[in-house]
């Protein structure tokens, strides 16, 4: 089965099979068979990506946070069986109150809380509360009350009215703390989330797979999932890449991305990839267009004498654009050094992706002007995030096809511009993964080359030793 496939049902059929189970069985219960169920959960992933057994812990965390916490959507349903029965429970109470009154007549309200606070239905709520003030930081959670007894805890919380969305709101939360502690921890972990959380950036994760070019093969979502939850991307590389770079280091576990020996073809294969996606979803909305390829080279003088020219024309009804791609890793030690990352938790800019936007913007407004034309930057990052300018250009394009006469209603505008952010999203994976091998093809190759430097090297030396111990005999 494709890899994508395979997440796909995990995520939205088998682990909400579980999620109903937890809500409605007490998690004393149900909390070792769940506990079982999500590890064969992550077995089953680990084995379809290809990662060495036992998975690191923070890649298990990764792969259990929900999408749009920057994972992967395999929901640990034993982190959160308390929470699910728990919030179960609560939406259950007007149910119980007046299924109990007519039995418990004539007794006021608070004999008949006493006595459903005295049964086994309870003790299990209270459990439940308990592991989710030590577990899931839900003290400081809305809605949550601190005691459970008396007339300000759970019976009189939840007993007039169904609170709406109950699970959803303490499950963020409970989220929204284990990010927050994680990224404390690790700044690169956070420029990582705060990619992967932007707008359209997951959308190759969840988009509909019966679309032609709106899912990965199985070895680019191998890739794009690795990179997603900071795996290694390759398990073969050599321990040390010709720029001298130790490849067994963690921070270099994304080296094919930026190794200044290889990464000029490989950035341009998948600069490229990109561009003729924006180019054919332009000409799709009505556009006439006109694209500008570039060559790879390893040359920094063939690069300099290059002539100022933007990716793409853009010409459409209301507006003429130029357009000009980049794609960047947000997390290169150069931008390590520089300090281009979030500053704290709160902090969700794309720093790298905004910086890329202002530098194309300063190279080819003049030119733009020139042409009585706008200049659009379409900036994205290898995680798929993208920038504030190619929502901008997105918004465009979808506008000229409304106004061609190709979508009918607004129904059609929305439904235009998600296939949009799909094919987009599903392209920067695709172009990621393919300059990543490319690069790493171009690694293995020179450690190749070198090793066999080194062993005729060696072979020389021990023959000419040989020769002059002979002819000292």
């Amino acid at each position: 089965m494709p890899v994508i496939h395979a997440t796909h049902m995990l995520r939205s059929s088998a682990i909400p099979t579980m999620h109903y189970l937890s809500r409605v069985v007490p998690s004393s219960t149900a909390q070792n068979g769940l506990s079982t169920f999500d590890k064969r959960v992550l077995d089953t992933a680990r084995r379809k990506l290809n990662l060495p057994a036992p998975l690191d812990a923070s890649h298990s965390r990764m792969l259990q946070l929900p999408v749009r916490s920057g994972g992967v959507g395999l929901t640990s349903r034993a982190e959160i069986g308390n929470i699910a029965f728990y919030s179960c429970a609560a939406a259950s109470m007007p149910f119980i109150k007046r299924t109990l009154q007519p039995f418990e007549a004539p007794d006021t309200d608070d004999v008949i809380q006493q006595r459903f606070e005295h049964g086994q239905h309870f003790r299990e709520i209270e459990s439940a509360h308990k592991h989710m003030i030590d577990n899931n930081n839900s003290s400081s959670a809305v809605s949550f009350p601190p005691s459970l007894r008396g007339i300000a805890g759970f019976w009189g919380a939840f007993n007039t009215n169904t609170k709406e969305k109950l699970q959803h709101g303490l499950t963020q939360h409970h989220y929204s703390s284990v990010i927050r502690t994680l990224c404390d921890r690790d700044k690169l972990l956070q420029a990582r989330v705060v990619s992967c959380t932007s707008r359209g950036a997951s959308s190759w994760l969840t988009t509909n797979l019966n679309k032609c070019g709106q899912h990965l093969s199985n070895d680019h979502c191998i890739m794009a999932i690795r990179q997603r939850i900071g795996a290694p991307l390759f398990q073969d590389l050599p321990h040390t890449c010709s720029c001298g770079a130790n490849l067994d280091q963690p921070n270099q576990q994304d080296h094919v991305h930026w190794c200044p020996k290889v990464k000029a073809p490989a950035v341009t294969l998948r600069h490229n990839h990109v561009a003729a996606t924006l180019n054919s979803i332009a000409k799709l909305a009505g556009l006439t267009t006109r694209i500008e390829f570039t060559q790879p080279t390893f040359s920094a003088v063939l690069n300099r004498m290059r002539k100022l020219r933007p990716d793409i024309l853009m010409i459409g009804g209301s507006a003429t654009n130029f357009v000009d791609v980049a794609v960047c890793h947000p997390t290169t030690p150069s931008r390590v050094r520089l300090g281009i990352l979030p500053r704290d938790h709160n902090d969700k800019t794309l720093h790298a992706i905004n910086r890329l936007e202002q530098l194309k913007t300063t190279k080819y407004s003049t030119l733009a002007t020139q042409y009585n034309a706008n200049f659009i930057p379409f900036a994205c990052d290898v995680f798929g995030a993208m920038g504030p300018q190619a929502h901008v250009l997105i918004q465009w394009i979808s506008k000229e096809a409304s106004s061609a006469g190709l979508l009918s209603d607004s129904a059609d505008f929305r439904r235009f511009r998600s296939t949009t952010y799909a094919r987009l999203s599903v392209a920067i994976q695709r172009a990621t993964a393919i300059g990543a091998v490319d690069a790493a093809r171009r690694i293995r190759d020179s450690a190749t080359a070198v090793s066999i430097i080194r062993d005729g090297i060696a072979a020389a030396a021990a023959a000419t030793a040989a020769a002059a111990t002979a002819a000292a005999r």
